[in-house]
């Protein structure tokens, strides 16, 4: 059996000499495989790419976070038999902005330092970044010799909870959630936050704000609380169960009015 260091060095290697690697998830008990331009954390604990916002990668990835990603040495030669090594990556996959943006900005760095040509696209806002935080490895020689290895990350995994709610108006925001549930929380600086709405009775009165977003735990059916999100695009998630027990005021939230969801991104 190879030792940890000859497995590592493996891996690195057949990432630095590969370009594209294919990203599998799946969406109703459907496999869906595609490929990426990609690049790896130096401790091998991550994977980063880019992809067009809301593509079907991506929204795979959100609502079923494990996820997998395979690359080989193959040459479409007969020699690969006994000389070609495949390698797959089992983890989960979360947005970039969950990273903490000091690692983030080291892995897009990282990333263009293998792929200069795709800056315009990697920083594009219309690019969305893709998180695989991987749980272990399979190497395979020689079509028959498999190999397991677990990476140890520099780091403590990220943790977050995603709760899954009902779509009232598309658009993503991530920040800080104030929660109003009374008039007097209507007091606080709203302008550059998003607003966790426990009272339908202050509708009329909120709309008077510039905030950046609306969660809500019950199914709110205000016609012009959603003309007003909708009018201002700003995203609007409802229906999001025992959200009061989950968050606390100024948490930061990412709500995602695409797939219904919000992720609160440190767990207590």
């Amino acid at each position: 059996m190879e030792n940890t260091k000859n497995i590592k060095e493996k891996i690195a290697n057949l990432y630095a000499d590969q370009r594209f690697g294919v990203f599998a998830t799946v969406w109703k008990n459907q496999s869906h495989q595609t490929l990426v331009c990609f690049q790896v954390s130096e401790d091998l604990s991550i994977i980063i790419f880019g992809t067009p916002k809301n593509s079907r990668k991506f929204v795979n990835s959100r609502v079923h976070e494990k996820v997998s990603f395979f690359v080989d040495s193959a040459n479409n030669d007969p020699k690969d038999l006994s000389q070609a090594m495949t390698l797959s990556a089992v983890g989960r996959a979360f947005i970039g902005d969950l990273l903490p943006k000091k690692k983030l900005d080291s892995l897009i760095q990282r990333f263009l330092e293998k792929h200069p040509y795709l800056e315009n696209f990697i920083t594009s806002p219309s690019t969305d970044l893709v998180i695989i935080e991987i749980d272990h490895y399979q190497v395979v020689e020689d079509f028959q010799t498999v190999i397991d290895w677990k990476p140890s990350p520099s780091e403590k995994p990220i943790l977050y909870r995603q709760i899954k709610g009902n779509s009232v108006v598309k658009g993503l925001f991530r920040g800080k959630i104030a929660k109003i549930a009374s008039e007097k929380d209507l007091e606080q600086h709203l302008e550059d936050n998003a607003i966790f709405l426990q009272n339908e009775a202050l509708i009329e009165k909120i709309i008077k704000y510039r905030f950046k977003g609306v969660i809500c735990e019950s199914d709110v059916s205000s016609k012009l609380l959603e003309e007003f999100c909708s009018n201002q695009k700003i995203p609007f998630v409802s229906n999001l169960n025992n959200l009061s027990q989950s968050i606390e005021d100024k948490d930061e939230i990412t709500i995602d009015g695409y797939l219904g969801l919000i992720i609160i991104h440190k767990i207590r």
